[in-house]
């Protein structure tokens, strides 16, 4: 199957992903050494989840680095759900081991007694958490107790495998929605947690502004800022330009330049553009001038 000449929407990697390579730098070099927790922040359709993508590839013979999406939480009990099953699941892929994330996963739909047996099977941290779920599945705990052992799994598991660890909150200002506890809870957890770090990352400029930014927020200057920008004319034009040429196709200077003034930089759009362009192209069997 022929390689794609451009790719629209969804992670985006070399070689198409482009102009990135200062802002991959500035967060590498925090996260590499733990140095710092970074908080990115751009509009929708600018490429803030490929950045974390490419972001993971480039430490993560480092770090465990694990990304979470936001959007599949609508209560406290998916924090933890969403938190915990990310993580045994990045551990998996980097390590190239299997089982982990089918037996824990036993605590949220299988029958008590069978989870308590398959979480024996695997013991440790995971055994843990998992018997926290049980708890509350059974009622001994409640929602917030949740998320503070979500937390604590993330430190008890870092320590026992010895391995940091990167959380990347994507969309993060879905969490929003639980009244502010999951912030207040994250600033002591940041403090105290040498060997975990977090980048979060989300389109509501307003609210991660009112999060980080304002003076009386619980996670005031808790994260260094990463703005992200549309990508600049030169990257984009060089790339559309150099994917057609893949496939004998040229495209004059003017039409690149309209190309940029129309998408403004913005990833998913240039990169639908290309798509087009590709597809008349191929079809009418003509130039674009």
């Amino acid at each position: 199957m022929p390689e794609s000449l451009f790719v629209v929407g969804g992670e985006v990697r070399p070689p198409y992903f482009i102009g990135r390579k200062n802002e991959i730098e500035k967060n590498e070099s925090g996260h590499k050494d733990l140095a710092q927790n970074n908080v990115i922040i751009g509009p929708r359709r600018i490429g803030k989840t490929s950045l974390l993508k490419n972001l993971k590839i480039s430490v993560e013979g480092e770090v465990l680095f694990v990304t979470i999406n936001c959007r599949e939480m609508t209560g406290l009990s998916d924090f933890f759900r969403v938190v915990t099953r990310a993580l045994l699941a990045a551990y998996e892929e980097k390590h190239h081991v299997k089982g982990l994330v089918q037996k824990y996963s036993q605590v949220f739909r299988g029958k008590i007694t069978a989870a308590y047996k398959s979480l024996s099977e695997v013991g440790g941290s995971i055994e843990h958490i998992g018997n926290i779920y049980l708890r509350f599945r059974e009622k001994d705990i409640n929602e917030q107790e949740l998320v503070t052992e979500t937390f604590d799994f993330i430190r008890r598991f870092s320590e026992e495998k010895k391995e940091p660890i990167i959380l990347a909150f994507d969309e993060f200002q879905e969490l929003r929605r639980f009244n502010g506890y999951i912030f207040n809870t994250l600033k002591s957890q940041m403090d105290s947690q040498p060997s975990i770090r977090y980048i979060f990352s989300g389109s509501s400029v307003s609210l991660l502004h009112e999060v980080f930014l304002k003076p009386d927020s619980p996670l005031y200057l808790m994260a260094a800022r990463v703005q992200l920008k549309p990508i600049e004319e030169e990257h984009v034009t060089k790339y559309i330009r150099d994917r057609l040429l893949t496939q004998n196709i040229q495209i004059t200077d003017g039409a690149l330049k309209r190309i940029y003034a129309c998408t403004g930089g913005f990833p998913f759009y240039f990169q639908k553009i290309g798509f087009i362009l590709y597809q008349n192209s191929v079809l009418k069997k003509q130039k674009y001038h």
